[in-house]
This record gives structure tokens, C-alpha cells and sequence, in this order.
């Protein structure tokens, strides 16, 4: 997420103004998200008994901390809300077509 917040930063460091502009203009910031309990079990679930909580932890805690600071940086949020995977898709492509 530190890297997605500040992007357009990245763009004008790594290309000359008018390819970052045309950068700018084109991409699409979106966030997709679930609660810390959610990813928390997610986590588990994928790592099973090797799953590094603390670790786990202190990564989530990081990124509420700059989804905090960051949030305005970040006009489309979308909720991963578990078995919707076609909604959140849907929802991604419809950004990205408009």
C-alpha cells in the first residue's frame, strides 16, 4: 500500500514530465480491502501452522497507518467480502473501463 499512495511521486521520479503526466492521467489507484480480522484468518488459513502471527500482525498494523495518512490518496476502495469474488472483479472492471 506505501508504494500505491505515493505512485504518482514514483512516476515523476522515473520519467520525464510529460510520460509521467500521461502516467497520471491514465492510472487507476484501487484498494481492495478487508477487515484486519478477516485478513487475519485468511492468513492462517493460507499458511496454516508455519503462519507467523506477530509478523502478520505488526504488517497489518503498518498498513493501517498509512491507509490513515493516505486515504484521501485513494479515490476507489473496494471490500473483498469472502465468497464475492465475481463482485469484486465486477467492481474492478468497472472502474477500469471508465
Amino acid at each position: 500500500m506505501s508504494r500505491a499512495a505515493i505512485v504518482e511521486n514514483t512516476f515523476l521520479e522515473k520519467f520525464d514530465k510529460e510520460t509521467a503526466t500521461k502516467l497520471i492521467s491514465v492510472s487507476k489507484k484501487i484498494i481492495i480491502t478487508v477487515s484486519p480480522d478477516e485478513a487475519l484468518r485468511r492468513f492462517k488459513e493460507r499458511e496454516g501452522i508455519k503462519a507467523d502471527i506477530d509478523e502478520f500482525q505488526k504488517r497489518i498494523e503498518n498498513d493501517l497507518i498509512i491507509w490513515e495518512k493516505s486515504r484521501n490518496n485513494f479515490p476507489n476502495v473496494i471490500e473483498n467480502i469472502t465468497g464475492k469474488l465475481d463482485k469484486t472483479i465486477e467492481k474492478i472492471i468497472k472502474i477500469i473501463e471508465n
